[in-house]
């Protein structure tokens, strides 16, 4: 799937929300506003370099960003599956900090948030888990480990939360 069609893809799911989108605005692949919100995106392609191109990504959309947050203003980086993996490389906690959610385009073009943020600045209709990721956090958090398991939930591969940890932990 190449930069055109995720973008594509992307800009169908959000106009069938009710968003009105644009794109190549200011060097900007998506803007897409709606209920005074509004939500940038960055897309790539599947390509030869894929963590180079979705580093770049990445800074572009940090090139866009203004020096004080905008009220109802995220950002997104927009992949297909088989680049996700380069995608979820920054951690979930920087993501979160400058409020970038990442979304996943199928083969078949359904758009799924890959961030658990509730303040995501767009929940397309279905969101798919990785029941095998959402496992294997539930087993981090039980081994203690609950760095392991937020960075898991808060890309969006769990969103059961597991039971407390027993004991002191500082």
């Amino acid at each position: 799937m190449d930069e055109a069609e995720v973008v594509a893809a992307f800009c169908a799911a959000l106009r069938a929300d009710g968003w009105d989108v644009r794109t190549e605005v200011d060097h900007i692949d998506v803007v897409a506003t709606r209920d005074g919100r509004e939500l940038y995106a960055e897309a790539k392609g599947t390509t030869t370099s894929a963590g180079l191109d979705v580093d770049t990504m990445y800074g572009q959309l940090l090139r866009r960003m203004s020096e004080e947050p905008a009220p109802g203003r995220r950002f997104a980086v927009v992949v297909p599956e088989k680049v996700l993996t380069a995608a979820l490389r920054v951690p979930a906690s920087v993501r979160a900090q400058l409020m970038i959610d990442v979304y996943v385009v199928a083969e078949s073009g359904q758009v799924a948030l890959r961030t658990s943020s509730a303040d995501a600045g767009w929940h397309p209709g279905a969101r798919a888990l990785d029941h095998a990721y959402a496992a294997a956090a539930d087993e981090w958090r039980a081994d203690g480990d609950e760095a392991a398991w937020e960075s898991t939930a808060a890309d969006g591969l769990t969103d059961t939360r597991p039971p407390p940890l027993s004991g002191d932990h500082c």
